[in-house]
């Protein structure tokens, strides 16, 4: 069985398989080497269009179409299509289905399958993602943050990196920065940083706006707006992006859109473009110095950047790099496919099934990641001079820790007759003590005994596996009793089992 990786894009996903020689390689979808993640119902039968065709459904049939679902993942957020609900995780499995499907009839049996998600990503983001592969129907065998995979996609390559490295991701809708040192095919994460509303389609809208006011200027009526829930401005979202695209290559860029009020020359300029995203731009500025920062590296030292999603072509966000760090950025591997690629290789180091040349290849790979958050627990904190007694954070795991980590602590009851202590498991992105500055990702009872005096211990044990996600278990020292805490995914949408009554119906359009 193949080793298989997926990068589930905002804009765009890709599939990769590791081949008979152990190096990632792109399968082509539909002929596609990226395959738009966009999702149709074209009628109200249960068939759903995915990639190019959806794509076309944008402009003809825009009320049927959802896309972009990757920011909501992890959130309760629903889309309405044809009088049904769905969820970001139901639509995205649709997405990881086609790929998985067609890679399966064009490639043979393939094994557990790599799904690369933001660095940026909280625990509950990458549940969700992993509940979307199960019900697509397969595997998730593990998850991996998208810009390590690309690392690794560089370091495996034949390019020859080595020093400190900084990874500058910027996709269709997330950016994430991560600094790492790279010796040859040893991969190792120091930190990162990210925004997860940062990204193409931002540009595709600053460029819209400039649309908007041209139009305006012409013909004195206006286009659809941008948060138009029907839809009505996708088509002219597309001509954005078009022209963002030429942009990245010329000076200038021209085109004409049809408007209600008529048709409408657009000529928009490349430094107009770039004074319109300036402040994007400055965003990802700023995340850059932060990682560096708690890298402790100064922008001076950074011997290579590695460019990472197609908004990276961009000539404002390259000049950006350059000025922050004197290199010029590479691009060695297609900043489109380089995700996928990590993805698939990852799935070969974790894989027990290679043949004697993939495992040749894998053997000098080494790589190791880091927590992207703050974990900790809240408590009863009682001052002992003042006996006050209030809510408090205690961070038990680090950002930037390197994974996978282990770490336990004694906590006490503290009352008498104590008969259950309310947990609650919360995430940051700063090391904080107040609980109004951080985030609870999940919330129990552990039941203890009764009849006890004060003073209990409760050891509690926090795990950050090497598959990038959290795990907790209380012990209660005394009586043996445990509770393991996990992210319960029916709060975030529902359970894989009620969710699949929505999916497993529908046949995906070949």
């Amino acid at each position: 069985m193949k080793p298989v990786g997926i990068d589930l894009g905002t804009t765009n996903s890709a599939i990769a398989i590791l081949d008979e020689f152990g190096k990632g390689e792109i399968v082509p979808v539909d002929s596609d080497r990226v395959t738009p993640s966009i999702v149709s119902f074209p009628t109200d039968e249960n068939i759903v269009s995915v990639g190019r065709q959806a794509k076309n459904d944008l402009i003809s049939d825009p009320s049927s179409v959802v896309q972009h679902v990757k920011r909501d993942m992890g959130t309760n957020k629903t889309y309405s299509v044809r009088e049904h609900e769905y969820n970001p995780q139901q639509i995205s499995s649709f997405t990881l289905k086609r790929l998985y499907e067609y890679t399966k009839n064009e490639q043979g049996e393939i094994g557990p399958v790599v799904i690369t998600v933001p660095a940026a990503f909280n625990e509950a983001q990458r549940q969700a993602t992993m509940q979307a592969g199960e019900l697509a129907g397969f595997n998730v065998g593990h998850i991996i943050n998208e810009p390590t995979a690309a690392a690794l996609a560089y370091a495996s390559s034949g390019n020859s990196l080595s020093g400190k490295v900084m990874i500058y991701d910027m996709g269709g809708g997330t950016f994430d920065v991560t600094i790492a040192k790279i010796e040859n095919k040893d991969v190792n994460c120091i930190t990162s940083q990210g925004d997860l509303k940062l990204g193409g389609i931002d540009f595709d809208e600053a460029i819209y706006e400039i649309i908007r006011k041209q139009y305006r200027n012409e013909h004195k009526a206006e286009l659809p707006d941008p948060d138009d829930e029907n839809g009505k401005h996708f088509e002219f979202l597309i001509k954005a992006e078009e022209l963002k695209i030429s942009l990245s290559k010329r000076e200038k860029a021209v085109t004409t859109i049809y408007g209600d009020s008529g048709p409408c020359r657009i000529e928009i300029t490349r430094s107009e473009f770039e004074g319109a995203i300036s402040t994007l731009i400055a965003k990802s500025e700023m995340l850059c110095e932060t990682a560096l920062d708690d890298a402790g590296i100064k922008p001076s030292e950074i011997d290579n950047v590695i460019l990472v999603g197609g908004s990276t072509r961009i000539p404002a966000i390259r000049d950006s790099i350059k000025k922050l760090t004197g290199k010029d950025p590479l691009d060695n591997v297609n900043p489109d496919e380089c995700v996928a690629i990590g993805a698939a290789i990852y799935s070969g180091l974790k894989s027990q099934d290679l043949t004697p040349a993939q495992k040749q290849a894998m053997s000098d790979i080494a790589i190791k990641d880091v927590c992207g958050h703050f974990y900790g627990t809240k408590y009863l904190n009682v001052d002992e001079k003042t006996e006050i007694q209030e809510m408090a954070v205690k961070t038990l795991i680090k950002k930037d820790t390197p994974i996978p980590v282990e770490v336990s602590e004694t906590f006490y009851t503290v009352y008498e007759d104590q008969d259950s202590v309310h947990i609650e498991i919360t995430q940051a992105q700063e090391d904080v003590s107040d609980p109004a500055f951080v985030m609870v990702v999940h919330e129990g009872t552990f039941e203890l005994p009764k009849g006890r005096p004060a003073q209990q211990p409760i050891k509690v044990t926090y795990r950050y596996t090497g598959n990038a996600t959290m795990e907790a278990e209380f012990l209660d020292v005394n009586s043996k009793r445990k509770y393991l805490a996990t992210l319960d995914m029916e709060s975030i949408g529902g359970s894989t089992a009620e969710l699949s009554a929505g999916v497993n119906d529908f046949e995906i359009e070949d």
